[in-house]
């Protein structure tokens, strides 16, 4: 029952309806053979001063009919497939089974990484945090923390943008107002919790993450995100240069379709599976541009790149002359051996 008040149900229907309603005009205003009526068939035909044949309609205004029809016929066979086979959904349940779960004590961890977007700053008058389907990354992130070291000495680092969901600009991040709520409840000190500049991506929290391991000397990093995200998030991490340990949680595909074997197959369409679609698209697309995107040199700026020669000396004076390549360098010492002495 409550899949009838879904959107994409809704939407389902009207694109059924649009159907109906183009198929009924074509066939009132389908093309008959000159001098035909109604009367014909039944041999007595109308006189000629009562007959008004039927104006036949337009070629184009017929193409475009057709053609209405059949995206619209498409978009509907689409969406009813999409729903009986639960093909998004099996397809984003693939990139949450590449890692398994860690238990909370799984350490020793230096520090624990959770990545935003479970949750943001609530919006005034209200207080503390708006949690979405992702909180699922700050309590098992707290959860590592709390117990993934000896003692619980384990930074937890906490990413996230500074804008709440009307979209303005607070003057604290989400990885502060969650440090707040944290020490709000005793959860976790707020000296052992560490938030992130903000960052609109996760290859902007990678490389946030990079500079605080490299001035804190952390070596053993738990990474904490949701499963259908762990793949990319991990290909991030290691071209900023930061290898992680992989704690998935948040699984909402394969909770999908253990409700599916526990219900029965669907037959009408939801907004969940277009949902796991648009992730598992998105996903999927990043990580191809992750991993076409050529690594950064360890030793150079974070614009620089591997394949490029790295001059030592200061970082903001630009090199004058650049620096001699390979070839140039070979064509040097020939001279300097050709030389007589």
């Amino acid at each position: 029952m409550k899949s009838l008040f879904d959107p994409a149900a809704w939407l389902w229907f009207g694109l059924l309806l649009a159907c109906l309603l183009d198929a009924a005009a074509l066939w009132r205003h389908r093309p008959r053979p000159r001098g035909a009526h109604r009367g014909a068939h039944r041999g007595k035909p109308r006189p000629a001063a009562a007959h008004h044949p039927r104006p036949a309609p337009e070629p184009h205004a017929r193409r475009l009919r057709w053609r209405r029809l059949a995206v619209c016929a498409s978009l509907a066979l689409a969406l009813w497939l999409l729903e009986v086979t639960a093909a998004p959904t099996r397809l984003l349940a693939g990139l949450e089974a590449r890692f398994p779960q860690l238990p909370p004590a799984s350490g020793p961890f230096d520090a624990v990484v959770v990545l935003g977007g479970g949750w943001s700053q609530a919006t005034p008058p209200r207080a503390g945090l708006e949690a979405n389907e992702s909180f699922d990354r700050l309590l098992h992130g707290v959860e590592l923390a709390r117990d993934g070291a000896p003692g619980g000495r384990a930074l937890l680092v906490l990413g996230g943008a500074g804008t709440g969901r009307d979209g303005r600009r607070w003057p604290v991040t989400d990885g502060e107002a969650a440090q707040r709520w944290l020490a709000r409840l005793g959860v976790v000190p707020p000296e052992r919790v560490v938030p992130l500049p903000p960052s609109r991506n996760t290859r902007e929290e990678a490389r946030h993450v990079a500079a605080l391991a490299r001035t804190r000397g952390l070596r053993r990093i738990a990474l904490v995100t949701s499963a259908w995200h762990m793949p990319r998030a991990l290909d991030t991490f290691a071209a900023a240069g930061v290898p992680a340990t992989p704690a998935p949680c948040d699984f909402p595909a394969h909770a999908a379709l253990e409700s599916r074997r526990r219900d029965g197959p669907r037959l009408l369409p939801g907004l969940g599976t277009l949902q796991h679609l648009y992730l598992w698209l998105t996903e999927t697309a990043g990580r191809t541009a992750t991993t076409r995107r050529p690594p950064h040199a360890t030793t150079g700026s974070p614009g620089r790149r591997q394949h490029e020669i790295v001059c030592p000396g200061p970082r903001s004076a630009p090199l004058v002359p650049p620096c001699p390549t390979r070839s140039a360098a070979r064509a040097a010492s020939a001279s300097t051996s050709a030389a007589p002495a």
